[in-house]
């Protein structure tokens, strides 16, 4: 069974914004050409790019100014193979959650996963109190998951 593949915007003080990746590459930045447009200064107008492969999705830092982080650790030009369950944090704001599912071909079958799947990342968004600097949250977040 084909897996699917998806990120969850999480931002403090908004909903998560929930992505399908069905490109073989996807751009993220401020750019216009961005499949995933992100307004905020401290990303790059060519930030990262994530590139299928025949193991999910891998991440490649595209010279940002200000990095990206896969669980914490940087990620320059040697692309980083993403995994189930992996926290993204562009810049010094932007945190995504990557995730895989299993590809549905019934449609009541995939209302009732997509239901299932928005209710498993509504209860994994962090809680963050207004002021908590959100780097410093995720850079935890990820640490206390790579000691589980």
């Amino acid at each position: 069974m084909a897996k699917c593949y998806h990120l969850a915007l999480l931002q403090p003080d908004e909903e998560p914004a929930f992505y399908t990746l069905a490109a073989d590459r996807v751009l993220l930045g401020r750019g216009r050409d961005s499949r995933i447009p992100l307004d905020v200064s401290s990303v790059s107008t060519r930030h990262c790019e994530l590139e299928r492969t025949d193991k999910g999705y891998q991440l490649r830092d595209l010279g940002s100014k200000n990095g990206t982080l896969v669980n914490g650790q940087a990620v320059g030009k040697t692309p980083a193979l993403l995994n189930h369950g992996d926290l993204l944090v562009l810049g010094e704001l932007v945190t995504f959650h990557y995730t895989e599912s299993a590809e549905i071909s019934d449609a009541s079958s995939q209302k009732r996963a997509a239901e299932e799947r928005a209710g498993r990342e509504q209860a994994k968004k962090p809680i963050l109190p207004p002021m908590v600097n959100p780097v410093a949250a995720a850079v935890a977040a990820a640490t206390q998951k790579l000691r589980r």
